[in-house]
């Protein structure tokens, strides 16, 4: 009489491999997901602190002028990056009104020929740091009582699954700041 030899199982058959690496790819595609949504929304993080050291910074630079800030020289300008007023660095005499035009180029633009390391010209100015960036500064009701600085900048949306040639996939953000000089 034969015996009869029981085969086990052993090892994995190739459906159960197959599912593990489904569920393993779909696993892996989520947190890609994930990354990138964390990097839009780190992105546009940095976007909003850039944005509030910006108006911060032209809040420190009206106060340190205050007379032309009073007076509303730094109200309603519109700053064009490719006219820079005349450089108020320290080297030259400078009044108060070409100052403000200074200050608010230097926000805007950027500082006017600061050379990196590398000797190229850096812009840190909100033009470079803030895509559609707008800085507008207004006195309610007079410069003396106070002013409203707003910076208005374009968002990306970290929601969007595909990128396409629309501007849906875009926000328009503001930073206002009401300040007493």
């Amino acid at each position: 009489m034969k015996n009869k030899i029981l085969h086990r199982q052993r090892g994995f058959n190739l459906i159960e491999v197959l599912a593990a690496a489904l569920i393993l790819s779909v696993g892996l595609l989520g947190l890609a997901g994930l990354q990138v949504s964390t990097l839009k929304n780190t992105q546009n993080a940095s976007s909003r602190q850039q944005a509030s050291f910006q108006v911060y910074e032209l809040l420190e630079r009206m106060r340190s002028n205050r007379d032309a800030a009073r007076r509303g020289d730094y109200a309603g300008v519109n700053t064009n990056c490719s006219n820079p007023p005349t450089a108020c660095d320290g080297s030259g005499n400078c009044t108060d009104t070409q100052l403000a035009a200074y200050d608010l180029y230097t926000v805007q633009c950027g500082n006017i020929g600061a050379a990196g390391a590398g000797g190229s010209v850096q812009n840190s100015g909100i033009s470079a740091l803030l895509p559609g960036g707008v800085l507008t500064v207004s006195c309610p009701v007079s410069c003396d009582t106070g002013v409203q600085i707003r910076l208005e900048w374009i968002e990306r949306l970290g929601d969007r699954q595909v990128a396409d040639t629309l501007d849906d996939d875009r926000e328009p953000m503001e930073v206002l700041l009401q300040a007493v000089l």
